[in-house]
């Protein structure tokens, strides 16, 4: 029995087990024939792995950190999330502030002022979640609609406003200001807290969508809670606010854009 031999028994397949005496007793003596015995076992038994298992102390320290991933909530389950915590900042700083503007309105002024705030606050609540998707197809014209909605609701005001007020406007003008630039910055903290679990790293069009959401939620706060049905003062006060609003989200946008 020579190593030729042994080199057809392995191209024949033939189990080690089941050879002749002389085969076993050559493989043992001849070191080339032992050798390729072993590569000829290796090859056959299954693939181990590339690393080795970590260490007991090892896997329990990385384990014990481990907590279950909660999946994200679908877009409308967010939306209606964003717009009521929206709506509860709202409602906790006009508890403050005071809501005194729709008790003097109108039936016909609370519906249509209503129905274009309301309008403006869902369009960017549903186009600031849609953002904040990874791979999103849906896109939603969120400035031209807000453009549309907002030149409505100054058409509006410009047509049933006409009070004039034996008081200085230009402190009004301010406070006014003020309190819809406190709501904007507010619904900002509340809208970019609920999304934080989305897309957000390095979303500009998020954070732009975000202040345009801050503006419109500013602007419906301020028409709840300003009472003065004055034409120059809602142009002035209240619109300064939602335009300094949606200035921050157009600066913002523009500053990370010259950034990368």
């Amino acid at each position: 029995m020579n190593c030729r031999d042994i080199n057809r028994l392995l191209i024949a397949g033939t189990d080690p087990s089941a050879w002749p005496a002389e085969a076993r007793a050559h493989s043992e003596s001849c070191a080339r024939c032992h050798d390729l015995l072993g590569l000829e076992f290796a090859s056959a038994a299954p693939s181990q792995p590339a690393f080795s298992p970590a260490p007991g102390g090892v896997a329990q320290a990385v384990l014990k950190d481990l907590r279950p991933v909660t999946p994200l909530a679908g877009n409308g389950v967010l939306t209606l999330v964003l717009v009521a915590a929206v709506a509860i900042a709202m409602a906790l700083l006009l508890a403050i502030i005071g809501a005194k503007g729709f008790p003097v309105m109108s039936n016909f002024q609370r519906i249509a002022f209503g129905a274009v705030l309301i309008g403006m606050l869902l369009v960017t609540a549903v186009a600031y979640v849609k953002r904040l998707v990874p791979g999103s197809l849906l896109t939603i014209p969120v400035r031209p609609a807000l453009a549309a909605l907002s030149t409505i609701f100054f058409c509006l005001v410009a047509w049933q406003f006409h009070r004039s007020y034996d008081i200085p406007m230009a402190a009004a003008n301010l406070q006014c200001y003020e309190d819809g630039v406190l709501g904007a910055a507010i619904t900002f903290m509340v809208g970019w807290w609920s999304g934080r679990r989305g897309f957000w790293k390095g979303n500009r069009a998020a954070i732009e969508t975000l202040c345009l959401l801050s503006a419109a939620a500013a602007l419906l706060m301020l028409t709840i809670h300003c009472p003065l049905q004055n034409a120059r003062h809602v142009f002035i006060g209240h619109g300064g606010a939602f335009l300094t609003a949606i200035a921050v989200g157009i600066a913002a946008r523009f500053y990370r854009l010259r950034k990368r």
